[in-house]
Parts: structure tokens; C-alpha cells; sequence
């Protein structure tokens, strides 16, 4: 369902920044383009998995606890834990899990009653996509992969009404998780199939132009907000 009600919303990605190269190539740049896109309507933040690399403090602030976030926090900023959990298998990512189901916390702490999940390898290119995931008020949405036929856990939208859902997931220890799939697991109540968007850079070297969205893209890989 679609609204013209104004929310405050919490626009992440994880993180994981092994170095400045990585920060400047990967993050920096989804930082640009999504604050470009976003203006002052979202608070942005990268929820991140113990990084041995963090940027300059005094443009992205760094928090370690919730106990520093408050309504009063406009963003962007870095929430991080200390300890990685990383990566250890195609299907054991505990270390992501953490991240994004901690968005549940620091959205209660923001006092923000949408959350928006771009990860840091995808983008959005339309503003009329965008302005369609702010108007989203219900539900637990996610775009759709056309390539792989299931739903892109690389975007998603989760409502206010679907808090204590990631809530309750959040109080798992991450590493129950392993050998599930995002995709598959999460609890989606609807799919996003009226924006066109894939994980293009796995079929071809170039993103459509017509293209809403797109997941996986390279650091050479041209973007663009229409």
C-alpha cells in the first residue's frame, strides 16, 4: 500500500572496508549517489561488520553502541561492531545477518518507522522508484531479481507494522542462519515487480537505461539517477 504520509526513514547498507580503495571505490561512492538521490528524506547510515578500515570521524561519525543514537541524529553515519563475523561459505554469512537485522535496533533508536535496505553493491536509478519505496507504508517489501526469479534481498522496504517481525529475528544468534538464503527466508509480504532492475553485471557489461534499480554493479560500471 501507497501513502503520502511523511515518515522518517533509515536508508543503510552493511559495510565491510578493507582499505581507503575499497572505501573510496565501493562506499563513498553509494554514499554519493544515494545522499544525491535522497536529499535530507532519509537518515543514512552503513551498519558495519568490524572493519579494519573507517573513515574520517569527522564526516562520518561512528557509533559502537545505541546508546548514542537518538531522534537527534540526522546522519550520515557509521554504526560498527567491533568484533567481525564476516564470511565463511557461499551460504554462512553471519556478519551480514548482524548487520542488517541490527537495523531494527537503530531504527527504534532514530525513532524512524520505515527502513530502507540498499546494499552496497546496488543502486537506485529512478526517482519515481524511489518515491514509491517512501510511499510504502505496510508490509515488508523486496524488489524482484528477473534473472534469478526470486525475491532481490538486496533491496528492501520494511514498514513500521513489520518491526516486531525483524525484531524477533534480530534476537537470533546470527550464526543460525547459516545454509539459509536471504532470498528465500525472509519473511516478504510483497514484491516490488513494477520497477525493472536485475544483477546485471552477471549476463551483461552494461545496466539497461530504462533500468529502476540494479544489484551487483562494478566499480566501472556507469550510474545515474533519472
Amino acid at each position: 500500500m501507497m501513502t503520502n504520509k511523511k515518515s522518517r526513514v533509515l536508508l543503510f547498507c552493511t559495510s565491510y572496508i578493507e582499505d581507503m580503495d575499497s572505501w573510496r571505490n565501493r562506499y563513498a561512492r553509494w554514499l554519493s549517489h544515494h545522499r544525491q538521490l535522497a536529499g535530507d528524506e532519509c537518515v543514512m547510515c552503513f551498519i558495519d561488520d568490524g572493519s579494519p578500515y573507517v573513515p574520517n570521524k569527522q564526516t562520518l561519525p561512528v557509533y559502537t553502541s545505541l546508546d548514542g543514537l537518538s531522534p537527534a541524529v540526522k546522519g550520515p553515519f557509521m554504526f560498527r561492531f567491533e568484533e567481525r563475523l564476516g564470511r565463511s561459505g557461499l551460504l554462512s554469512y553471519p556478519g551480514w545477518w548482524r548487520s542488517f537485522l541490527a537495523s531494527a535496533s537503530i531504527a527504534r533508536a532514530l525513532s524512524c518507522d520505515k527502513i530502507i535496505h540498499v546494499e552496497s553493491d546496488a543502486y537506485l536509478f529512478s526517482r519515481k522508484m524511489f518515491r514509491g519505496l517512501l510511499g510504502l507504508e505496510y508490509g515488508w517489501w523486496a524488489a524482484w531479481c528477473e534473472s534469478q526469479a526470486f525475491p532481490e534481498s538486496a533491496l528492501q522496504v520494511i514498514c513500521s507494522d513489520q518491526f516486531g517481525a525483524l525484531r524477533l529475528l534480530s534476537q537470533r544468534d546470527p550464526t543460525t542462519f547459516c545454509n539459509m538464503t536471504a532470498e528465500r527466508f525472509l519473511p516478504f509480504t510483497g514484491i516490488l515487480k513494477q520497477f525493472t532492475g536485475d544483477r546485471y553485471s552477471e549476463f551483461r557489461s552494461t545496466i539497461p537505461k530504462n533500468a529502476d534499480f540494479a544489484v551487483q554493479i562494478l566499480p566501472d560500471q556507469k550510474i545515474w539517477i533519472r
